[in-house]
């Protein structure tokens, strides 16, 4: 049997401001240390990346009831606050391939003889994925032909916790909460 090993967490107390915000990371740090569900955590990173995206677009938009489409949603938060521009660049149906997969298939969309899957990085995975050209710096990592494709969930982790900081700030500056329109 294989030794536990343990799963790396950002520091996520400094993330204030915005409760919605607050219990997205909450969750998925919880959802890592007490239950290890990786499925679970890459749903609800790809779910609330769509989410934030929408938020996003209402802020800047000044209008909480302003509708966008999700795939809208989840790219612009994606390119613009995760930093994942490049990605998406290469690959234009990220949306499709890994959130509708998971969502609606419970697996990331391969091509004909490729492969897909969801996994908990750790340090000593990523020279096994680099040996098939998959670039480890980005929770989503395709190898350069796109037959092997995968969600890495500590990278996305802490882009994504970075990136909840960045909006959180920016709209509790501007006095902007999108919760009131939910809660």
């Amino acid at each position: 049997m294989e030794a536990e090993r343990e799963i790396k967490v950002p520091e996520v107390s400094d993330i204030t401001g915005i409760k919605s915000h607050k219990w997205m990371v909450n969750d998925l740090i919880k959802t890592i240390r007490c239950a290890k569900a990786n499925y679970l955590v890459a749903l609800g990173l790809f779910c609330y990346t769509e989410a934030l995206g929408l938020q996003l677009l209402q802020f800047r938009a000044r209008n909480h009831n302003k509708g966008f489409s999700p795939r809208k949603c989840f790219n612009t938060f994606a390119a613009e606050y995760l930093n994942y521009q490049d990605v998406l660049q290469k690959h234009s149906d990220i949306y499709g391939i890994f959130r509708n997969g998971l969502c609606h298939e419970y697996f990331i969309k391969v091509n004909r003889g490729g492969q897909g899957g969801v996994s908990i990085y750790y340090s000593d995975d990523a020279d096994k994925l680099r040996s098939q050209g998959i670039d480890t710096s980005k929770g989503i990592a395709i190898s350069k032909d796109g037959r092997f494709r995968f969600f890495v969930i500590e990278p996305y982790l802490n882009d994504f916790v970075a990136a909840t900081r960045r909006l959180s700030n920016e709209m509790k500056n501007a006095d902007w909460d999108p919760d009131e329109m939910t809660i």
